[in-house]
Order: structure tokens, then sequence, then C-alpha cells
């Protein structure tokens, strides 16, 4: 005897808790009032029709929403670390909707391909990361975090070797670090950036593979734009380099000459050029000085080129 619509809304409700009921009461009053019932029954398909569509209409968007996000992962795999770096930390550092709209990007992502990008990211934003990560996905969180700490153990190895080799003879060091067969370019990179400018030169001085160099160059700039160093090292090799050649070309112009001379004279300059450590000339970079040719270190260089049995009557 109430209003349709409001019978229709209770009706429906009954629907959803107890079907058997609501089948119960519909017959009893489809007995005494049928065509009021009939049209309560229409509502309560109406609102049905409605609900459904409701569902349906955000399972869509929510089914949108996701594959937006894969495709969105996908896209972050594909482009270079240092773009999606930046567009990382440029997301999560926005607003909220941003973050978390990131960390499900980054659920979806391949997880080596996730933590070689993360992994360039200060300390605060990685915590933060994982936080989130933790509440959407936790096997995630944990499968990045194992990801994050192998790298770190390959980068502090590859930090060892750099401080092995700078030790070791350079044309020696050369002969493992001057090509790809122990090391990727990506490992040389860090290991280069690691030694000492003068040391790195030293070593690639040997090198005549231009394609090798450019390669080498190109890794080393990029893990530079990854840690947001701002040194320009391959800026700096390139000039300790070729001032090293020149001075190795002229050294060798020079020996050529001594090859000619009585061993007694060679002995009388050498003699006088070995007791002077003053600086003769230097490669000077940003007032720091890369390397420095002195009169005893002309010396020596002199006698490392002559022939042997030349420096034996010297």
């Amino acid at each position: 005897k109430i209003d349709i619509n409001n019978a229709a809304d209770k009706l429906y409700i009954i629907k959803k808790d107890d079907n058997k009921l609501y089948n119960d009461i519909i017959k009893l009053m489809n007995s005494k009032y049928p065509t009021k019932t009939a049209d309560i029954i229409k509502l309560i398909r109406e609102m049905e029709l409605r609900k459904d569509l409701l569902f349906s209409l955000y399972d869509e968007i929510q089914q949108e929403e996701q594959n937006n996000i894969k495709k969105e992962a996908e896209r972050l795999q594909k482009i270079d670390s240092y773009l999606a770096l930046k567009e990382i930390k440029e997301k999560i550092n926005k607003n909220a909707d941003e973050l978390t709209k990131t960390i499900y990007i980054i659920s979806n992502m391949d997880t080596k391909k996730a933590a070689g990008i993360i992994y360039y990211l200060n300390d605060e934003e990685k915590e933060l990361i994982l936080y989130k990560l933790s509440s959407i996905n936790k096997d995630k969180m944990y499968m990045l975090k194992s990801s994050l700490m192998q790298i770190e153990a390959s980068c502090e190895e590859l930090r060892n070797i750099a401080k092995i080799y700078e030790g070791k003879n350079s044309y020696d060091a050369y002969k493992v670090l001057g090509n790809t067969e122990k090391y990727s370019f990506k490992d040389l990179a860090k290991i280069y950036i690691n030694l000492p400018l003068k040391k790195a030169a030293d070593i690639l001085k040997y090198s005549e593979d231009k394609d090798f160099i450019e390669e080498l160059f190109y890794n080393i700039r990029h893990e530079e734009l990854l840690t947001g160093s701002k040194e320009n090292i391959t800026i700096k090799l390139s000039k300790i380099i070729d001032y090293m050649k020149d001075y190795e070309n002229k050294l060798d112009n020079l020996v050529l000459i001594y090859e000619k001379m009585d061993a007694k004279n060679i002995a009388n300059i050498i003699e006088k050029l070995i007791v002077n450590d003053e600086e003769l000339t230097a490669l000077k970079i940003d007032s720091i000085s890369y390397y420095t040719v002195s009169d005893s270190k002309l010396a020596v260089d002199i006698l490392r080129k002559l022939k042997k049995t030349t420096v034996s009557e010297v």
C-alpha cells in the first residue's frame, strides 16, 4: 500500500539478502495487486540494470586504468634509464596521486629493470618507494629490495677492482680494461670512474680503437648522469690522454736523437736532468695539475725508451 518507488527500494534490498523471501512476497502481492506488483517488479529490474551498468562501467574503468599502468611500465622499461630515472623522480615528488600511480607502475615493471633505475634515487626516495610498494605488492617489494642489494654488491666489487688496477702497471691493466672480454662497457665505466683520472688516462692512452673509446666514454657519461655527477670525466680524460700521447710522441723523437749520440754525452745530460724535480711543463684543468713533466721524469722516460744496450753503456 506504500508508494511503488519506496516498495521497489525495500524489495530490492530484500532480494539481494534473501531471494526466497523476495519471491514469496512477490507471489502474495501478485495474488492481491497484480497491476501494482508488475509496476514494482519493473522498477526493481530497472534498478538492477542500473546497478549492473554501474558495476560494468566501474570494471571497465578499472581495467582501462590497469592497461594504462601496464603500458606505462612497458614504456619506462624501453626508454633510456636516465630518462626513466628523471621521470620517476619527478612523479614521486610531485603529489600523492602521482606517487601512488608511480608505485603501481613500478609494481608492473620487470624487477631488474626497475631496480636498475631506482638504485640511482637518493636513500629517502628509495625507502619511500619500498614502503609504499609493500602495501600493494609485498612480494614485488622483497624482490626489488633483493635486486637493489645485488646491484650495490656488484658496484662495491667494481670499486674494489678499480683499487686493484690502480696499483698495477698501466699496460698490464690495459690488456684487461682495454676491451670487453672480461667486463661489459657498463662495468668498465664504473671501474674507470673509480680510478684516479691520471691512472685511467695512462691505461687508455694505449688504445687505438676509436669505437671502443667512444662506447666507453658514452657509458661513463651515462653513469655520471645517473649519479648526478658534475665532474665531466670524459672531457678531462680526453685532454689528459691527448696530452700524454703528444708527450710520448715528442719523447720518441727525442730518443731517436739520443740513440745517435755517444753514450758518454747522454750520461752527462742524464746526470744533469735527473737531479731537477722542478716542473718543466704540466697539463692543468680547472687549476688542477693532472700530468706534470720535470727534468728528472724526462730523464727516466728517456732511459725507459732507449735500447737496452745503449742504457747499459749510459
